[in-house]
């Protein structure tokens, strides 16, 4: 939790002097870096119950489909291979 939200304040810093400066590829790395930061921690307190399920279903269902479990991948390969084959 502390380094999640070190990364938080520190992304929010860098962005700020990126606006400041107008230097668009040090804001656009910050600003993902703060995203990224950012689901970590929404994950972080969902995990601990503080944030429920209902409240983050989208995302959820993001990761759900980006990253699927093991055994759907390798249903997915075997299906693709029997077509080839067939």
């Amino acid at each position: 939790m502390p380094i999640v939200t070190v990364s938080i304040i520190n992304a929010t810093v860098w962005t700020a002097y990126a606006v400041l400066k107008k230097d668009i590829p040090l804001f656009m790395t910050n600003f993902f870096a703060f995203a990224a930061m950012s689901v970590n921690l929404i994950f972080y307190l969902w995990s601990i119950d503080v944030i429920s399920s209902s409240s983050i279903q989208l995302m959820i269902s993001f990761f759900q489909i980006a990253f699927p479990e093991s055994d759907e991948i390798e249903d997915f390969v075997e299906r693709d291979l029997d077509e080839e084959d067939g």
